[in-house]
């Protein structure tokens, strides 16, 4: 059942009830973030369309490269939605689709605009390929990171013990914890 009044408060995100609880849903667009590393992406695009068409002579290999480019950045291009359920986690893009299960789910490391689910016990570098990157909404809309933290707490309150001291807000940088 959809929560009433979620259109008018969030218009691009959604945030929806379901029976065993609420579920946190929500879209980050990494593009409309950041709007200055297109210029960046075009010319990066353009030079790889045109490198390969002059090694090969040939406009078949020239697409494929450039599709094989927009592919791997595709995560900045496009949006990903994500959401937390009482089954877990999932993060879903153009080129991929990222599920972990609570009962999967080890580990929580804090990043900067993000928050990454992991299934490992340990620190270890295969983190970033077997996790699943939670990337934060802006402050005061579903997804940002008050609500993520919010809701794995609700739904898997056993991973929050194994996040560490999350990175202060300025808001907080005053404040007297004493």
């Amino acid at each position: 059942m959809l929560q009433s009044d979620w259109r008018t408060q969030y218009p691009d995100e959604r945030c929806l009830m379901l029976q065993d609880g609420m579920a946190l849903e929500w879209r980050v667009h990494l593009l409309r973030r950041d709007p200055t590393r297109l210029p960046l992406v075009g010319a990066t695009l353009l030079l790889g369309f045109v490198a390969v068409y002059l090694m090969f002579q040939n406009l078949l290999p020239a697409v494929v490269a450039v599709l094989l480019l927009v592919a791997s950045i595709s995560e900045y291009l496009f949006p990903i939605h994500y959401r937390i359920t009482a089954e877990g986690i999932q993060a879903d893009a153009l080129t991929s689709r990222m599920r972990l299960s609570w009962q999967q789910a080890r580990r929580l490391i804090p990043e900067r605009q993000s928050l990454l689910v992991s299934p490992l016990l340990a620190p270890s570098r295969l983190d970033a390929f077997r996790g699943v990157l939670l990337r934060f909404a802006p402050d005061g809309q579903p997804g940002d990171r008050a609500s993520v933290v919010d809701a794995i707490g609700r739904f898997a309150p056993g991973l929050i013990a194994t996040l560490p001291n999350m990175p202060v807000h300025r808001e907080q940088e005053g404040q007297d914890t004493t």
